[in-house]
């Protein structure tokens, strides 16, 4: 299953926002990377309405798409979307969800944090496993970042899910505003997961730092990581084709 993420925004988006065409043809770019790509599934970040508009007409054929917006004021607002390819398996549920304390309240912030940032979860059955996928962007401001990674906090609420359905694979992906070290880190640790971008060197230009990631669980692993830039978005976007093992090797889902 090859799963991607990206972060389309640029640090001039704003421009974008007020309807500037020469920053607007930047996510054009974008589209085209996605394109290129091509990947199964794919979870983007910082996405307007106008965006998701441009995304749905674009692909709507090839995919399906699924997040809700978060609900913030203004140009503040943010979806985060998962696309899943037509026809590579079943999508049992999805959701949307607040990064806040009541994760199940799009849109209620933590106090003191800028913005009330959101998930996106989808189940998606290929007819020999179930992969459950999180699609997230991670508030930049520590105490924000601290309750998202804390112990039962709302990413981790999101990671184990209602119990109704018991995937083979989970993987977070997304813009966690942070590498792996410190608070990720001990997220990271404390679930089993691995980080599948670490080898791909910075993935944000404007601070050269790797805070884009592709986190899975140990009972799958990385057969090829790829990784994508172009001059839409100030993020790369990255890609890892992940495999289910079994009894500790690689078992295909080639139906």
């Amino acid at each position: 299953m090859k799963i991607a993420t990206f972060n389309v925004k640029n640090k001039s988006a704003d421009l974008i926002l007020r309807g500037k065409s020469r920053m607007y043809q930047k996510f054009t770019f974008n589209n085209d990377l996605i394109l290129q790509a091509n990947p199964d599934i794919i979870g983007l970040q910082e996405v307007t309405k106008s965006q998701l508009e441009d995304l749905i007409d674009l692909f709507n054929r090839k995919y399906e798409i699924y997040g809700e917006f978060r609900r913030s004021i203004g140009i503040t607002d943010e979806c985060c979307p998962i696309m899943v390819k037509r026809g590579i398996g079943i999508v049992k549920n999805s959701n949307s969800y607040s990064l806040s304390p009541n994760i199940y309240n799009i849109g209620e912030r933590f106090s003191g944090s800028i913005f009330p940032r959101v998930a996106t979860e989808v189940y998606v059955d290929d007819g020999i496993f179930t992969y459950h996928l999180t699609n997230t962007h991670v508030d930049n401001s520590l105490e924000a970042q601290r309750k998202t990674f804390k112990d039962n906090g709302p990413l981790e609420q999101i990671l184990y899910g209602s119990g109704i359905i018991e995937p083979d694979i989970n993987i977070q992906l997304g813009d966690f505003n942070s590498e792996i070290s410190g608070l990720l880190k001990d997220y990271c640790a404390r679930n089993f997961l691995t980080d599948a971008t670490e080898s791909l060197g910075k993935t944000y230009k404007p601070l050269n730092k790797s805070i884009d990631h592709i986190l899975y669980s140990d009972e799958a692993d990385i057969t090829d990581l790829a990784i994508y830039r172009n001059s839409g978005s100030d993020h790369a976007l990255i890609m890892a084709d992940i495999k289910p093992k079994i009894n500790g090797s690689i078992k295909s889902s080639v139906k």
